[in-house]
């Protein structure tokens, strides 16, 4: 298969003549302050996650939604 030879604005014409729109994705935002002063806590389950017993594991997890102001915390447990 051979290209063709053509301009961005006679791209961007076609496509706007077909109803034809580029997949434009968002750039990687970051939300994790790795390099904070806290102390990080040892991962003591080396994502072994079966138990023996009722109680003897807890975990949780912490989701960010984003909204057009700012990211409020999401607590799941």
């Amino acid at each position: 298969m051979q290209g063709i030879k053509t301009s961005q604005p006679r791209v961007a014409k076609l496509m706007r003549e077909e109803n034809i729109r580029s997949i434009i994705r968002m750039k990687y935002l970051v939300t994790t302050a790795s390099s904070h002063k806290y102390p990080v806590v040892d991962n003591k389950f080396d994502q072994r996650f079966s138990v023996k017993k009722m109680n003897q594991a807890w975990v949780s997890d912490l989701t960010y939604v984003a909204t057009a102001d700012f990211f409020p915390l999401i607590d799941l447990r």
